[in-house]
């Protein structure tokens, strides 16, 4: 059962491979082996049983990383030339682009930094939602763009294009607030309540397991604060775009209605496209730009 080292690493296998258990207690991966085998030929079913093999394992891979977290740079010193040398063609062949791009983006953030400047005192003294709203979804864009420059520069196109994803669905939901009142874009900042609520579901079903404290709420206190929404709204706030419910007849929608409701469902292709790289499934590997 031969052990597969990272590439970088493989000037060094043979040396690993001849290193066994020695006096000090160093614990190389051959000797792990070799103490693995005597487990099965003694057939030491016990020693399974009472977590010896985890102890082994865990051992082994904590002994064989200190000399890797000793000096990383080091050892990673093997793929940061091919690295460098790929960002230098890509910026030679896009630098141009990239750079325009860099400009627009720079350009949205300042004039969004103007209009925050100019216009928060009054937004503030009359408490207005609206520009709440829209100026946050505004700097969460201006900030997801230039992760998409920062991914492609690198050259990590699927995850630019993923992160592309997300801001297309800034600008729906922008979209959607620009034309509508301020008790909607009330509604979409007091959605975050139900997100929070779910992580706070989910920290109660996970604490133990992820070895975290104990959750300072009950379970009955956050049902309560569900009630309370609902009640201030109604039990469809509580679903994922709840908050848009009142613009398509106090239904919950999925995102492919919003993207109609502000005819931007025609970028749907490129939207699925994106959501390959977002998630796990076997498109995702499959197909990479």
């Amino acid at each position: 059962m031969p052990i597969r080292y990272p590439m970088l690493l493989a000037s060094r296998q043979a040396d690993l491979m001849d290193r066994v258990v020695t006096d000090n207690g160093v614990y190389w991966p051959d000797g792990f082996f070799k103490e693995l085998i005597a487990m099965f030929e003694g057939n030491s079913v016990e020693e399974f049983r009472s977590g010896r093999l985890e102890e082994m394992y865990s051992r082994a891979a904590e002994e064989f990383a200190a000399g890797l977290i000793a000096d990383p740079r080091g050892v990673l010193s093997e793929t940061a030339a091919p690295q460098a040398a790929f960002e230098a063609r890509l910026e030679a062949r896009w630098g141009r682009g990239f750079d325009l791009a860099d400009l627009v983006v720079w350009d949205a953030f300042e004039s969004g930094r103007w209009v925050n400047e100019i216009l928060r005192p009054a937004a503030t003294t009359r408490q207005d939602q609206k520009f709440e709203a829209l100026i946050r979804l505004h700097g969460k864009a201006v900030m997801t763009a230039r992760e998409v420059l920062v991914l492609l520069r690198g050259g990590y196109s699927s995850g630019a294009l993923a992160r592309w994803r997300t801001l297309h669905e800034v600008l729906v939901v922008f979209l959607i607030l620009v034309d509508g009142d301020g008790e909607l874009s009330r509604r979409y900042l007091v959605h975050e309540v139900v997100e929070s609520l779910k992580g706070q579901k989910e920290y109660e079903e996970t604490w133990e397991a992820l070895g975290l404290e104990p959750p300072d709420w009950t379970a009955a206190e956050r049902e309560q604060a569900l009630e309370e929404l609902a009640s201030e709204f109604d039990r469809t706030f509580l679903q994922a775009y709840g908050w848009a419910a009142p613009l398509f007849n106090n239904r919950a929608k999925k995102f492919k209605e919003l993207q109609e409701y502000v005819n931007l469902d025609h970028w749907g292709g490129y939207y699925r496209m994106a959501s390959h790289g977002t998630h796990a499934n076997s498109k995702g590997i499959t197909w990479n730009i």
